[in-house]
């Protein structure tokens, strides 16, 4: 079975632009085991933080532009988010 990884939405502030999130593979469910990344890239008056949510928690260390799962689990399958 495969593990779905659902959108992500975005939380912005008015001095961000030109939001665009990606995701590694780009459509579709995920097999178990595999490797997804979230990409966050953004134009505005920086420097930018950032904070990825799951479920509306944040992940520890999660403060960069990407996101990476590196095997995913039956336990990854969420709603995650970012913080620009």
């Amino acid at each position: 079975p495969g593990v779905m990884s659902n959108e992500v939405a975005l939380a912005l502030d008015a001095r961000v632009s030109n939001v665009v999130v990606s995701r590694t593979p780009s459509a579709g469910a995920v097999a178990v085991g595999q490797r997804v990344d979230f990409t966050v890239s953004n134009a505005g008056l920086g420097p930018f933080t950032y904070q990825w949510y799951k479920e509306g928690n944040a992940i520890d260390g999660a403060t960069g532009v990407t996101l990476t799962l590196l095997a995913v689990a039956e336990s990854d399958t969420a709603n995650y988010t970012v913080r620009v």
